[in-house]
Formats: structure tokens, sequence, C-alpha cells
């Protein structure tokens, strides 16, 4: 039986073969921040030294916000290609310098263990190696097969363990995956294992389901008792959940405040001008013009289709961007989405993509069951 360690370093030298195809000539930094309190911190970085002790141009840096400009200026100093690896704690904060994007500006590998000081627990540490430990042909098969079958779906039904019926009525986004492939990508966070969409029309989002877990003040993923939620033409519309998720759906409700925003031909969103929110609801149902008040109002987005059999219910991660990969299925609410935000003018204010995770019993694709008992049947 291996130890953790023995796990952790296998996994680390798939992600750099695997995923990555490490050549020789690449050169590899390793930033991550002080281990003292963070276990997981300090298990990767000693995983990653060990799976490239033999690697020549490897190097390891403890990050240290005192030291900032030499940091940044030996990171300007990387090649097109080279490779850094960030295990975070928090986050590194250099100035206005913000590596990850700035790294990948340059062409830059990059791989990324973010929020590493949520998972403290042994067990929880256990999840987190056995989230990035090597799936890929599960991974790439289902990413395929998922993304093919979103195209000429037109209707996904999610229904929850209680028998509750999600409905999203198609044509849907293309489907986007995150599987961990850096020769196609510059970048990948870890655990990988997801594809997500969304309808061309975020209107056309119907039905209840249930949650058994979403982020609190702190965005640590709460597992609560099950509760319903309720969806209309794509918002809330209502919930049975506890207090905090209540608070949650408040904060949400900030997000356009006073705005009026309404659907066009194209399913594009628009704001409704100032002069005209008066007459917005006298054509109100209207083919032309669907009309929503962001104000007080939350919606729906990311249809988050989760791969990682690692996670789950019987496996959580603290972290809810880690704990998303789950095998399963999630939905965002508000309005940001980063890969989609062209569907709304930049005068929509997009703040809030805040996941809840659905307690999912099958998923079906045009009467299609292709998700049932926790595994994709595709």
């Amino acid at each position: 039986m291996p130890t953790i360690h023995e796990k952790a370093v296998q996994a680390c030298r798939d992600i750099l073969s695997k995923n990555l195809k490490l050549r020789e000539d690449q050169r590899v930094v390793l930033i991550h921040q002080s281990s003292s309190g963070f276990p997981l911190n300090g298990l990767l970085a000693a995983a990653y030294t060990e799976a490239l002790a033999s690697h020549e141009r490897f190097e390891s840096i403890e990050f240290d916000p005192e030291q900032a400009v030499e940091l940044k200026a030996k990171l300007y100093a990387m090649c097109k290609g080279d490779v850094a690896i960030l295990i975070q704690n928090t986050g590194f904060q250099l100035s206005s310098f913000r590596i990850r994007l700035d790294l990948k500006n340059r062409e830059i590998f990059v791989i990324e263990h973010n929020h590493v000081e949520y998972s403290t627990d042994p067990t929880e540490i256990e999840n987190y190696i056995n989230a990035i430990s090597y799936d890929g042909e599960h991974f790439e098969t289902t990413s395929f097969k998922l993304v093919e079958a979103l195209k000429d779906a037109k209707e996904i039904v999610v229904v929850s363990s209680d028998g509750s019926r999600l409905v999203y009525t198609g044509p849907f986004e293309d489907g986007k995956k995150n599987i961990g492939d850096l020769s196609a990508n510059l970048g990948s966070f870890y655990p990988i294992g997801e594809v997500f969409c969304e309808p061309v029309d975020l209107f056309k989002a119907n039905g209840e389901f249930l949650v058994y877990a979403f982020p609190d003040n702190q965005f640590a993923t709460q597992v609560v008792e099950p509760f319903k939620v309720v969806l209309k033409d794509g918002k809330v519309v209502s919930h049975d959940g506890p207090a905090d998720f209540d608070r949650l759906i408040n904060l949400i409700k900030t997000e356009n405040d006073r705005a009026i925003a309404r659907r066009v031909d194209d399913a594009k969103y628009e704001l409704v001008p100032e002069e005209e929110k008066d007459e917005v609801d006298k054509v109100e149902g209207t083919t032309e013009v669907l009309e929503t008040k962001t104000s007080n109002e939350v919606w729906v987005r990311e249809m988050g289709f989760g791969l990682n059999r690692a996670i789950g219910k019987h496996a959580v991660l603290s972290f809810v961007s880690a704990h998303e990969r789950q095998a399963g299925f999630h939905i965002s609410l508000g309005l940001k989405h980063g890969v989609y935000r062209k569907k709304m003018v930049k005068k929509i204010n997009q703040r809030f993509h805040i996941d809840m995770f659905v307690d999912v019993a099958q998923i079906l694709f045009d009467e299609n069951v292709v998700f049932s008992d926790g595994k994709y049947l595709l």
C-alpha cells in the first residue's frame, strides 16, 4: 500500500509527463508558499521536487513578498515554453503583477494548485491527492462524448435524488473542457475533470432540484441536508435552504441594483435605457422583448458536468473551485461567466459566479440517460 507521499509523487510525475509532456529542454520553476501550518502545501512541494529530481533545469522557490522585485525579475526571465508550478495557500500578489495571467500571456505553461490552505485534515488531504491522480483516459473519452452530445441536444433534464426535475431547453453553447490538456492550453488548475456549458437562451431553465452543498462566506464547501431550489425562466424564484444560503441569495441580488436587462433576437442581453424602463412592463411576454429586473433576482448560468471520480459527497474538497470537479452536476448562481461573458453587454455588472452542487440521481439528454448512480454512461 503506497504512502500518501508516494501517491503524491506519482500524481505529480503523471501531471508532468502525461498532461504536460515535459521535455528535457524546458525550464521548470516551482513557486510555493510556506508549508508551516499548511500540510498539503508541503506535501505537494516535496512531491514535485522529488518528481523533478533528475530534471536539470528545475528550480524551487519559496514565495516571500519581501523579495517580490527579485522574484518578478526571475519570472520575467523565463522563456516561451517554460513551465511554472504554483502552489498557493492564499495567492501570490506582487503589487499589480498577477503571476498566473502574466505567465500565460508570455506563453509559459502554468500548473496551479490554489487555496491548499483549505485542506488540513488528513482525510481531505488524501482526497485531494486522489483527485489529482491521473485518470486521463476517462477524462478524454467522457469529455469528448459530452461535448459532442451537447451539440445536438434539444433538452437536458437533471433529476435529483427525490425525483425533482430541472429542465434545460436547447440549443446549448459549445461545451468547454477542463481535462488538463496542457498541450492545447497553457495552463490548468488542479484538480481537473469538467465539461461546462449553458443554454444559448438563459431563460430556458425551469424546474426544481436539490442542493447538497454550497460555499460559505469564506468560499469553503458547506455540505448540508439537501434542500430544494426552484427555477423559472432561468432565475431562482424560491428555495427552502438554510439561513446561510439565503444570505448568499441576498448578496447576489445586489449584482445589478436597479438595472433592467432584456433579451434581444440573438439571445444576447442588453440594458434597457432609463427612459424606457416604464415601458418595459407593457411589452413583457412578447417575443421581441423578455425583460428581467436583475435587481432582486438571481440568475443561473453555468451547467457543470464534473468528471472527477475521486470527488463527491463521499470525498469532499473544502475549496469550492476544487470540489466543482466532483463526478456529478453543479450550477452557478449570478450573472458572471468568464467564458460566455460577451452575452452580456459591459454595462451589465457581472459580479458573482457562485457554485452550488446538485444532489443528482440522473442526467438525461433528449430522454437518453447519460449519468446515473454517480457514473457517466456515454
